[in-house]
């Protein structure tokens, strides 16, 4: 039962950053740089290596990095380095992180038409031509977000932008606030809850990958399940706002303890002004097969008192009904797990802010040859592994979501849930899922 670990390489050497220059061109992760690169930073600095193997490859380990400084990374403040600017921009970003897990991006042509993160129209165009971003290209380390989130169009060695038409406007409700919802559910001619709304699985928020805090509405489906204690209100487990009324979590959350709150729309566990509603439990539905000895349908549905109110941080995920998702193990896939888990396995306590770790769902067989001899642990296709490069769910992620992002059309689905592993991020033990879509008939039934 697990939330984020976060023991990437350069963290580990935080302390001790060389004083070498840097050197180019070096790969890590697999990927080649040639100039510095955010990638994997904690804090989302621009770093080199500075000891490479005889194939170019970052030497982990031992504090061979540095944080970039003016002298190490190509100046972008004339007009003449444009070229520059593109190169400092394609070499700060993987193209993993740019296309697989980018919620913005739309490939567009040259000259096509497409909008901003805004919902302002605009032309997508080179970012050295762009003339409505010229002051955010000047200082272009600090807006890598701002134009990850603009990107329209990738080249080898270009980078296309969504450039806003010249007095154009954004919408003037640019997302559904409040989606118009029945007061009692109905089933369609598919079979399909007319409660799972079409406005679902919309991110409101900028996010920075990779191991880190997420910002206001990041995962505005996110919510926790607690009790009330004596300091207050204390959180068990993570869970994923599917309706407006229902929570899709983990059964284990109520192995020994019995939480009967959720709060919608938190951030910060110790700020109680941070618009959270908080609504009682009055039906919690476990799945009727749930083997707590051999984590075996590991899922549960919290009903609440009444519907939450939508705002731009409280929505639901999707639910995968799609046949292309339902039945998909995700394997080889990069998903994104959040929740205010531990930072590592041997942390005291959980986080006041949630975190959010991409990790790479793995094969189903290697996972069962790693838990063979854990016998707590039988696994089927009913479920999902994944982890990478230190970054794991960990204890008090419990029933929180693992989160795939669509690139057709641009939403969030719930992939997993949430369950079981050996420990917090150990090499030989990825985290367990509980895999959704093996479970939507049964979800399905309990959304009343």
């Amino acid at each position: 039962m697990k939330i984020l670990v976060i023991l990437g390489a350069l963290v580990a050497v935080a302390s001790a950053q060389s004083s070498l220059p840097c050197q180019f061109p070096f790969i890590h992760s697999g990927v080649t740089y040639t100039a510095c690169t955010t990638v994997d930073d904690p804090e989302g600095k621009l770093w080199c290596s500075t000891r490479t193997d005889i194939q170019d490859n970052h030497v982990t380990g031992g504090g061979h990095y540095k944080h970039c400084t003016d002298a190490d990374v190509p100046q972008t403040g004339s007009a003449t380095s444009g070229n520059d600017i593109e190169h400092v921009f394609l070499n700060s970003v993987s193209t993993d992180d740019l296309l697989s897990n980018n919620r913005n991006f739309r490939p567009t042509p040259q000259g096509g038409q497409c909008s901003t993160p805004e919902r302002i129209p605009g032309t997508c165009g080179s970012l050295i031509q762009c003339g409505a971003y010229r002051s955010q290209a000047r200082d272009l380390r600090r807006n890598l977000s701002f134009f990850k989130a603009r990107l329209c169009r990738l080249e080898p060695g270009r980078a296309f932008v969504c450039c806003p038409q010249p007095g154009a406007q954004a919408p003037s409700q640019p997302f559904p606030v409040q989606p118009s919802l029945p007061s009692q559910p109905s089933i369609s001619s598919s079979g399909r809850n007319s409660l799972f709304i079409k406005d679902c699985g919309i991110s409101t928020a900028d996010r920075v990958v990779g191991g880190t805090e997420i910002s206001v509405g990041a995962y505005p489906w996110l919510v926790g399940i607690g009790v009330n204690g004596f300091s207050g209100y204390q959180l068990v487990c993570g869970g994923s706002l599917v309706t407006a009324r229902h929570v899709v979590t983990a059964a284990h959350c109520w192995d020994g303890v019995n939480p009967d709150l959720v709060r919608v729309g938190e951030h910060d566990l110790k700020n109680d002004n941070d618009g959270a509603q908080t609504l009682r439990i009055v039906r919690k539905s476990i799945h009727p097969s749930y083997n707590k000895d051999k984590s075996e349908n590991d899922v549960a549905v919290a009903t609440l008192e009444r519907n939450v109110n939508f705002d731009r941080n409280i929505l639901p995920i999707c639910l995968p009904f799609r046949g292309d998702l339902k039945n998909y193990n995700f394997e080889n896939r990069h998903l994104d797990v959040v929740g205010w888990g531990k930072l590592n396995e041997r942390a005291t306590g959980t986080t006041n802010i949630p975190q959010e770790a991409k990790v790479k769902v793995g094969s189903l067989r290697s996972c069962i040859h790693a838990y063979r001899n854990v016998g707590n642990i039988n696994l089927s296709n009913k479920q999902l592994c994944a982890a990478e490069n230190g970054k794991d769910s960990c204890q008090g992620d419990s029933g929180g979501p693992l989160n795939y992002l669509d690139n057709g059309d641009g939403k969030y689905y719930l992939a997993g849930v949430v369950s079981t592993g050996r420990g917090c991020a150990r090499a030989d033990f990825p985290g367990v899922y509980v895999r959704v879509g093996a479970y939507l008939d049964w979800i399905v039934s309990k959304i009343q």
